[in-house]
């Protein structure tokens, strides 16, 4: 094997219980930041991963330490991790992978942010906006976690990239999206389920697809806490 993965997925109960949750936010706040209001139904998967080159001579080990601020959320978030939805569903997972000797990927959400049973990978940084809705079952990732060709050989880890993504403000993702390497999706965007966002997205549109492509310009969207002045 060409890299050498070590993972750390902060435990949880098996099943759900409401008497678990209080102590499932606390430990759950114990490594990683998390606003105030900011509900979790579920346990999601929040793993830190530490990818590194095979060395017969030097081991390598997971510093905790390393990922600390690695993921943040924002206040009045809702995470879901159940299975209880009529749409296919599945855990929330959250997941910062370290690269080599590159700093760990970092995860930052907005306020009021809801999130249905969705995967987020960073090896460098994952960013969504305030006010944003991810549907069940998406990806969002910065990285494939491995190169085009040569998964077997000795530079596998050296020639991993990722790309940062960005998803801006009130912005909804539909069910089963995947969002790849590199995008920005704009500020008050719609995106139609099953869609694969592989290019920028411009702010105030609809839109849909494999490739994903703007179908639809939508009206400027004012925010209500604003003023002329701002």
């Amino acid at each position: 094997m060409a890299c050498i993965y070590e993972n750390f997925t902060i435990p949880f109960p098996s099943k759900s219980r409401v008497s678990d949750r209080a102590h499932a936010l606390l430990k759950i706040k114990t490594y990683i930041d998390v606003g105030d209001g900011t509900r979790f139904d579920g346990f999601p998967k929040i793993t830190f991963t530490k990818i590194s080159k095979p060395d017969a001579l030097q081991k390598s080990h997971l510093i905790l330490e390393e990922f600390n601020d690695c993921i943040s959320i924002g206040s009045n978030c809702y995470i879901d991790s159940t299975d209880i939805s009529a749409f296919h569903s599945s855990k929330s997972k959250l997941t910062c992978a370290k690269l080599l000797h590159n700093p760990p990927g970092k995860i930052r959400i907005g306020d009021n942010v809801s999130i249905f049973c969705t995967a987020i990978i960073s090896y460098g940084l994952v960013t969504i906006g305030d006010n944003s809705v991810i549907s069940a079952m998406c990806t969002i990732m910065d990285s494939n976690g491995h190169p085009t060709f040569g998964r077997t050989y000795l530079d596998e880890a050296e020639r991993i990239n990722f790309s940062s993504v960005t998803i801006g403000k009130n912005v909804w993702i539909g069910i089963n999206c995947t969002v790849l390497p590199g995008v920005h999706i704009g500020d008050n965007c719609v995106i139609g389920a099953n869609a694969v966002i592989r290019s920028n997205i411009p702010e105030n549109c609809i839109a849909a697809g494999n490739p994903a492509k703007v179908l639809k310009k939508l009206p400027l969207m004012i925010n209500p806490n604003t003023t002329e002045n701002d």
